[in-house]
């Protein structure tokens, strides 16, 4: 369970992951797991073998880390960041109709990727953190592929950490007037 890192002797980050499923929420769980995948620390395939390697009667964290792994999976593939996570867990679990995930939209020889897309009325919804915005090259490209895209005739809703984590109820009302003023067909 102790590993050395830089000459300092920590907890194996997997096993700080079950520690954390005892005292935290499994959605804050879900945040480290991300977290630790996009660092390359472990990938979930490693978080389900130490689940299953700790697990026995009053280990605690085990029933919030699984609840973790559950949460932050979108249709058939986990959350690539904290912000899409958040979002599926936030707004998108408080009426939205079900949406893709990572939908490929190709224009041309360019193949863009909308984080949450209505493909049937070209709504792309996307969820921008800080961390998207660290180069002036990330925040050209971004401005382009949103360009494109509307040009292509897709609506484009952003949405920031803040409105997605704080206002999810304002998120998911303006989602849904932009898919009825784009004549998306509801079901029951």
């Amino acid at each position: 369970m102790i590993t050395t890192r830089d000459g300092i002797r920590v907890v194996n980050p997997l096993v700080t992951v079950l520690d954390l499923g005892a005292v935290v929420t499994p959605v804050e769980v879900g945040d480290v797991i991300i977290r630790g995948r996009q660092k390359k620390l472990f990938n979930l395939r490693d978080v389900v073998a130490t689940i299953d390697r700790y697990a026995r009667p009053g280990r605690t964290g085990i029933a919030g880390a699984r609840k973790a792994l559950d949460l932050i999976m979108i249709g058939e593939r986990p959350a690539e960041s904290v912000l899409e996570f958040r979002f599926h867990v936030g707004p998108g679990s408080q009426g939205l109709p079900p949406y893709s995930y990572q939908f490929e939209v190709r224009l041309g020889r360019k193949r863009y990727f909308i984080d949450f897309a209505y493909p049937e009325v070209m709504l792309a919804i996307e969820v921008d953190g800080y961390e998207k915005r660290a180069s002036k090259e990330s925040l050209t490209y971004d401005n382009n592929r949103a360009n494109q895209l509307v040009l292509a005739g897709w609506t484009l809703l952003r949405f920031s950490w803040d409105r997605v984590v704080n206002e999810p109820a304002a998120v998911v009302a303006e989602i849904l007037l932009k898919l009825g003023q784009l004549g998306y067909a509801f079901r029951r």
